[in-house]
């Protein structure tokens, strides 16, 4: 069970933080960016600051995804918001992997703590 919550985890109890590009241009450069993407548990200046020399713009991010990652910062930001549905609103701009603070907990993050869980309960 815990190989599989391991391997199978991203994407079911957290957002797939291990693909980088979802869709490749015919150029073979990126089309459409995975805003979830990480290599770390939290976010850092290193991270950050590969993000921003991509100088990517919301559009070129899956807009799904983008919409969902706004939306959970957005909650981060706004604690007193009680149901976590996402709304309009919370994402009328966009925030992108290049606009977060180091520190900022990842779905690496989110993953490896269910993982330590089910281990400690096993």
């Amino acid at each position: 069970m815990l190989g599989l919550l391991i391997f199978v985890g991203p994407g079911y109890i957290s957002q797939d933080y291990w693909t980088r590009c979802l869709k490749n241009a015919d150029d073979g450069t990126c089309a459409e960016w995975n805003p979830f993407f990480t290599t770390e548990v939290y976010e850092t200046s290193t991270s950050i600051k590969e993000w921003e020399e991509r100088k990517l713009q919301p559009s070129n991010f899956n807009q799904d995804l983008l919409q969902k990652y706004t939306c959970e910062y957005y909650f981060t930001q706004h604690p007193e918001v009680e149901v976590k549905e996402c709304k309009p609103e919370y994402y009328a701009t966009f925030v992108t992997p290049a606009d977060m603070k180091p520190g900022y907990q990842t779905h690496k993050m989110l993953h490896y703590t269910c993982v330590f869980q089910v281990f400690v309960f096993l």
